[in-house]
């Protein structure tokens, strides 16, 4: 697919001071010559000028990369491209600016309006309205607690009481919607899908999350609510031990798109590697000693150095199931044709946090060495050299047998929480490696949500954005903030509430398998426009590891 539009390519919201700064130039191969320069203007003066730094051809179009990372002073400057007279624009630089100019509409706002237009049980207001139609699931309701119960915790300082109190009453919406989800369950401590619509359908996938959401709750909830702490330990254990019972993803539906196989792959009667991770990180929170137990079944599916030549020079990542070698992939959701099934709601990935957890509160297990080693093989082996692969640094949806490495292609919608993910497990591996090499991978996946992407084109909306639209000259590429409402342009969604993030870019139709996954059909060239509280929660536990509190 051949695609060639304009444009300069910035992050809408801003950059912070100490992260790297990054700019991009988008076009066909002949836009700029050798000589193209980037200037860095404060009003009249010339505070940087230095040549453009040719990145190559990806995704039908050529990159070019303007680096001003030793730009720290904060302020508002203006970026031109030589020869060029149309690229230029606005930028900001601030101290934790990504997260102060978002946190508090991604968040506290977003959820309380959530809130209000939720599914009422007993005529109170339940749970999260979660995306642009009268929908609230499951997963995405624990994706958004994790990130809520993340902002509590490591920015807890930096919130007033306030905001605390606000903060922990959605921590409670939340967390009593699922409560409300096990207790419809036809088993104790299985969770149906949501509460109404489709309230008999039960997803093993989502007690496996919930275990996760409420274990994690239950750690950052304050003294005032131990009852409630209790409670939800009380349920995550159950759903702990109804999903470790016995393997039961047998008998649901499977699509082939997402993961590059066909519709008759046939699929293990197994716990898939991304439930798996749930279960750790839940049984850690619960001082459950099956989180060793069930760490070395999800290690035994690492992909070995010896099998690099088998997977493109790469190693460290996973397969999805202990039988055969069908990789895992970052993000797969969507209704299978057959119904709700395997792909709907895999959309936490593994993204190495409950391994990471694990070797810090038990440095001197006797495992502990195999889980960092593993740690070492995934962050260098594999995560690495995927971001290095594209000129965002974008983590990839995954490695696919035949194809390599792959972006968009095959998605459903658009997965904007996969960069959420990238980014803290970047933070993170910075921080156990001591390695700021990861620092600009966690700044790249961030910046591609707010506003360093591909930019929005005439031609990517047209097919995918099913409500929003903007008049976009034939041939130019803007770049858009995908949180709305935020930033000096920002993609719409459904409900245009601040502060939700858009499923973002994609290829193919919105909601519908349409695109296998392969390089050929590999792109940002849809954006899919519908927003999701699941991205709201990656973002949220992204931004609040990027200065702490201690």
């Amino acid at each position: 697919m051949t695609q060639h539009p304009t444009g300069l390519l910035f992050s809408q919201i801003g950059y912070d001071s100490a992260s790297s700064k990054r700019a991009l130039v988008r076009g066909p191969a002949d836009l700029l010559d050798h000589t193209a320069t980037f200037t860095l203007r404060s009003g009249q003066q010339i505070l940087l000028q230095e040549k453009l730094t040719p990145w190559g051809e990806l995704w039908g179009s050529h990159w070019w990369i303007a680096d001003f990372t030793s730009i720290t002073q904060p302020g508002t400057y203006t970026l031109e491209i030589s020869n060029s007279p149309t690229l230029h624009g606005k930028i900001e630089i601030a101290p934790d600016l990504l997260f102060s100019r978002t946190w508090n509409h991604v968040s506290i706002e977003q959820a309380e309006r959530r809130e209000r237009l939720s599914e009422k049980h007993e005529g109170k207001p339940l749970g999260w309205y979660d995306a642009g139609v009268h929908w609230q699931e499951a997963n995405a309701h624990t994706a958004y607690l994790l990130g809520l119960a993340d902002l509590l915790s490591l920015r807890c300082h930096s919130l007033t009481d306030s905001d605390r109190n606000r903060l922990v009453a959605q921590l409670l919406t939340g967390s009593d919607y699922l409560a409300l989800l096990q207790d419809m369950a036809p088993e104790p401590g299985a969770l149906v899908h949501q509460s109404f619509k489709i309230a008999h359908l039960v997803l093993p996938t989502d007690a496996a999350k919930a275990a996760a959401a409420w274990a994690r709750v239950a750690t950052v909830l304050p003294p005032a609510h131990a009852e409630k702490a209790a409670a939800y330990r009380f349920r995550a254990r159950r759903a702990l031990d109804w999903f470790l019972e016995k393997p039961r993803h047998l008998g649901q539906p499977f699509c082939g798109v997402p993961h590059g196989m066909p519709d008759d792959f046939p699929r293990p009667n197994e716990f898939t590697t991304p439930d798996l991770a749930q279960c750790v990180q839940a049984a850690l929170d619960l001082d459950d000693s099956r989180a060793f137990t069930l760490a070395e079944i999800w290690l035994g599916r690492q992909i070995p150095a010896t099998e690099s030549a088998q997977n493109d020079g790469l190693h460290g990542h996973f397969t999805l199931f202990a039988s055969g070698s069908l990789t895992e992939k970052t993000w797969t959701h969507g209704f299978d044709p057959a119904g709700y099934g395997f792909n709907c709601g895999q959309t936490t990935g593994h993204h190495l946090l409950p391994l990471i957890h694990l070797l810090a509160r038990h440095p001197q297990h006797a495992q502990a060495p195999r889980w960092r080693a593993a740690l070492e093989a995934y962050a260098y082996g594999y995560f690495l050299p995927a971001c290095r692969s594209n000129p965002f640094l974008i983590a990839p949806l995954g490695h696919y047998p035949g194809q390599g490495l792959i972006w968009f292609a095959g998605l459903w919608h658009g997965g904007t929480a996969l960069y959420g993910h990238a980014a803290t497990l970047a933070t993170e591996f910075a921080r156990l490696f001591e390695d700021d090499t990861f620092l600009p991978i966690a700044t790249g996946n961030l910046q591609w949500i707010a506003g360093l992407n591909a930019g929005l084109t005439r031609e990517s909306i047209t097919p995918a954005s099913h409500m929003w639209s903007m008049e976009i000259p034939h041939g130019v590429a803007l770049p858009a903030s995908l949180i709305n409402g935020i930033g000096q342009r920002s993609a719409g969604s459904w409900l245009n509430i601040r502060g939700a993030i858009c499923n973002g870019f994609s290829t193919g139709d919105q909601f519908i398998w349409d695109t296998p996954a392969t390089r050929q059909n590999d792109g940002p060239h849809t954006f899919t426009d519908e927003d999701w509280i699941t991205h709201a929660g990656a973002w949220l536990s992204a931004t609040a590891r990027l200065a702490p509190c201690q």
